[in-house]
């Protein structure tokens, strides 16, 4: 996944250009340099300000009956008198400081706590006969009790340190642990930017729990809406291609998922499961050239040994069998060349 952002940046003369009916309609002249700043202004159009309008609406700011995406006078003159009522600098644009008061519904934008239902399914652990995923790393001990995703570099935003107990891993059957992943909730009007994000852990039917192993994840956000996002270790992850509420349950192997259908691998029993291989984390998988995925499985069973098998819990173990293999049977080679496409 590339990134770029979604919000038009605000050009220097744009900024200032506030016609004297706007100041009067708030009564202020209390307004702000925001060249540093990026928001939807005057002339942009999009779901999003489409989406900011209805709030708008709702609230009492809006004169119009209904949203239309298009950013104009009045929609400005709402945004300033929003802007006034809950003590932010009036700007008329829908700036990120702005939407993120307006979209949660709290009068000053503060973050509430509540639970989530999430499914997502790992390729490499997945098995087509069965419809459920290994658990060979939970089976073998191997998976640590602390999230690993800290130590690997992940910068979590409001979680992260994540810890379960022993007694999780005795889940046998659809309920046995497989992994630790992240879960992500990014923000309605700019999918790149992760609100909230904490650790928890997959279970082999897909189901993502808290660290006791069996409740919904407790997440915090000051949105209302958002996308949701799963990462893994050596698996591309996986985003929403909508919207959710706090209510909603989630469903990332059948729910259409951003970048559509090449976004995970579709397999036998129709269900979408994440994309195995990415053993470096550069959000693609790759079998040959620069910073191939490969290389680290050669590295480490040996580039002079590679029919050696690593036994442990390893970023190269594709397949999450608790082993790196470069040759042989169930080999994590094959499985990084099956999602590229070979044979």
């Amino acid at each position: 996944l590339s990134v770029a952002p979604l919000a038009t940046h605000a050009g220097f003369f744009d900024i200032f250009r506030i016609k004297s009916s706007l100041l009067a309609a708030v009564g202020s002249k209390d307004f702000v340099d925001l060249s540093m700043y990026e928001g939807y202004k005057k002339g942009d159009k999009g779901g999003s300000i489409a989406e900011a309008q209805e709030k708008l609406l709702k609230l009492g700011y809006f004169n119009q009956s209904e949203s239309s995406g298009y950013f104009d006078l009045d929609t400005e003159i709402s945004v300033m008198k929003f802007q006034k009522d809950n003590g932010l600098q009036i700007s008329g644009m829908l700036n990120k400081e702005t939407l993120s008061i307006l979209l949660s519904g709290d009068d000053r934008g503060g973050s509430s706590s509540f639970t989530i239902q999430v499914k997502a399914l790992l390729g490499g652990a997945y098995n087509t006969t069965t419809g459920v995923m290994n658990s060979t790393l939970n089976d073998t001990g191997l998976i640590p009790l602390i999230e690993p995703y800290t130590s690997l570099g992940y910068d979590f935003v409001g979680g992260g340190e994540e810890e379960t107990t022993s007694s999780v891993f005795n889940a046998t059957g659809n309920n046995a642990i497989v992994d630790w992943v992240v879960l992500e909730l990014r923000n309605p009007t700019d999918i790149y930017e992760v609100l909230y994000s904490r650790a928890a852990l997959m279970q082999a039917d897909g189901d993502i729990v808290d660290v006791d192993g069996v409740s919904p994840v407790s997440v915090e956000t000051n949105f209302s809406e958002y996308y949701v996002a799963v990462m893994h270790r050596n698996h591309v992850g996986v985003i929403s291609a909508n919207w959710f509420g706090t209510s909603e349950a989630i469903d990332l192997t059948s729910d259409p998922l951003y970048g559509g259908s090449a976004a995970a691998k579709f397999v036998a029993t129709d269900k979408y499961v994440m994309w195995p291989g990415d053993i470096n984390q550069d959000t693609k998988v790759k079998y040959t050239g620069s910073d191939n995925d490969r290389d680290y499985i050669l590295l480490t069973v040996g580039s002079t040994t590679p029919n050696t098998v690593v036994p442990g819990y390893l970023a190269a173990d594709v397949n999450l069998n608790g082993q790196v293999a470069y040759t042989g049977a169930g080999n994590d080679r094959d499985a990084l060349l099956v999602t590229v496409g070979g044979s």
